[in-house]
C-alpha cells in the first residue's frame, strides 16, 4: 500500500490527531491499516507514518484525519470565578475572559495547570442568571503574566495617598509612646 498524502497540511495541532484507515475487505482485523500522524512544531501534520500496512486492499483505503484539538470549549467565565484543571485539580481564580480570543486570565493559582488539560467553572445559575452554560475549554497555551496593568491592583494608589499625610506621624505617634 502507499499513502499519498494531501498538500494541505492542516493547522493548530497540539498532538498527533487520530489517523483512521478503512477496514481490510479481508476481514480480519489484523489485516486493517494502520497509522500516526507526524505533527510539527509549527502545528501542522508533515508525515502520515504507516504502523501497519494491512493487506487485502483492492483500492486505496479511504484515510480520515481528526480535526485539531484547538482548545475551542463552551460557556463563559465570571469575574472571580474558581476555575479548575481536571487532571491538574489545580485551581484559580478569574481576572478575565475574552470569549472573542478564548483568553482567560487568573490568579490566585494553588499549583500549576498542565497543557491539552479541560479547565471547568464553577459558576452556577443562582451566583450568575442568564449566564448561559459554565465554562468548559481545552488548554492549549499558558502564558506566565505579571498583570502589570492589573485594574484589580489599588497598592500604588493607596501608597500615595499614604504619602500625602493620610498617616500623620510628625506631631505624636498616634499608637502611644514607647
Amino acid at each position: 500500500m502507499k499513502v499519498l498524502f494531501s498538500s494541505v497540511a492542516g493547522s493548530k495541532y497540539t498532538s498527533p490527531p487520530v489517523v483512521s484507515i478503512s477496514t481490510s475487505p479481508s476481514g480480519l482485523s489484523t489485516a486493517n491499516a494502520t497509522g500516526v500522524a507526524i505533527v510539527s512544531a509549527a502545528g501542522t501534520i508533515t508525515d502520515i507514518r504507516l504502523t501497519n500496512a494491512g493487506f487485502g486492499y483492492a483500492s486505496p483505503p479511504v484515510i480520515t484525519i481528526a480535526n485539531p484539538n484547538t482548545g475551542v470549549g463552551t460557556g463563559n467565565f465570571f469575574l472571580n470565578e474558581v476555575v479548575k484543571g481536571q487532571s491538574s485539580l489545580c485551581t484559580a481564580r478569574v481576572k478575565d475572559w475574552d470569549a472573542d480570543t478564548n483568553v482567560l486570565k487568573i490568579s490566585n493559582i494553588s499549583t500549576n495547570f498542565a497543557l491539552n488539560e479541560i479547565l471547568v467553572g464553577s459558576a452556577t445559575t443562582r451566583e450568575f442568571p442568564g449566564m448561559g452554560q459554565t465554562g468548559s475549554y481545552t488548554i492549549n497555551k499558558i502564558s506566565l503574566d505579571e498583570f502589570q496593568d492589573d485594574e484589580f491592583a489599588n497598592n500604588l494608589v493607596i501608597e500615595n495617598e499614604a504619602d500625602s499625610g493620610l498617616v500623620d506621624f510628625s506631631e505624636k505617634n498616634p499608637f502611644g509612646d514607647f
